[in-house]
């Protein structure tokens, strides 16, 4: 959760009596991208990642047989998740513990008008899928792979490209969010930071209350001691 929001419920439970452990959750990466186009956008990006994304999709572009296709309504959703599923199988991410949660999730979205479901295939072969949701201006990806077999097209690269030139241009969202943590490859494709933070609220009176605040306390000093960035 954002710190506001953090910051009332932490209010309202102290004043409760029960005790508030903040601790940091996770980092998201986002970009306000308001009024621009893809030409705008693209002059924002480091000049590497720039360089990079000019590169791959002139290259994309000229690749016989390959396509970029967009599902964003339950009409044609389900050939969409069979080649979303195809492409997770197939990627380096490890399986699902739960194989019909990605579908649900998606088919869950588009029944509220969220889901922005994009593939990009190269001779009628999934290579890249990405599982968008776009609501009141901002896009929000939850789910990205691509096969291995095409890394040399570099098929996550041209897809997010794509992706984020139809949100940009044709959805005109105000905002880019890459979700929970701090993968490296984010900054090439969004400029901030923000923490999210954790709460836990806990009855210091009951004696299992009394260990989760030990425990806590434990995990902090242990944490410090490590130099973590975010903490348990």
């Amino acid at each position: 959760m954002d710190q506001a929001i953090a910051d009332d419920i932490a209010l309202s439970a102290g004043a409760s009596g029960l005790a508030v452990a903040r601790f940091d959750h996770f980092g998201n990466w986002y970009e306000d991208v308001s009024g621009l186009d893809w030409a705008a956008w693209l002059a924002r990006r480091p000049g590497a990642s720039r360089e990079t994304i000019r590169r791959r999709t002139r290259r994309a572009e000229r690749l016989a047989g390959a396509r970029f296709e967009l599902f964003d309504n339950e009409n044609d959703l389900e050939s969409g998740i069979i080649a979303f599923e195809m492409v997770y199988g197939r990627s380096w991410k490890e399986p699902e513990p739960f194989p019909a949660f990605n579908p649900a999730q998606i088919r869950a979205a588009a029944s509220l008008g969220l889901v922005r479901l994009g593939v990009w295939w190269i001779d009628e072969t999934p290579a890249a899928a990405q599982f968008w949701i776009a609501e009141q201006g901002r896009a929000t990806v939850l789910k990205l792979a691509h096969d291995e077999t095409f890394k040399a097209h570099s098929p996550g690269t041209v897809l997010t490209a794509w992706m984020i030139r139809h949100l940009i241009e044709q959805e005109h969202v105000m905002s880019l969010d890459f979700g929970r943590g701090d993968d490296a490859y984010k900054q090439g494709w969004v400029a901030c930071r923000r923490q999210r933070v954790g709460l836990l609220l806990i009855n210091p009176r009951h004696p299992r209350g009394m260990i989760e605040l030990a425990r806590h306390s434990m995990g902090r000093i242990k944490a410090r001691l490590r130099g973590d960035r975010t903490g348990p």
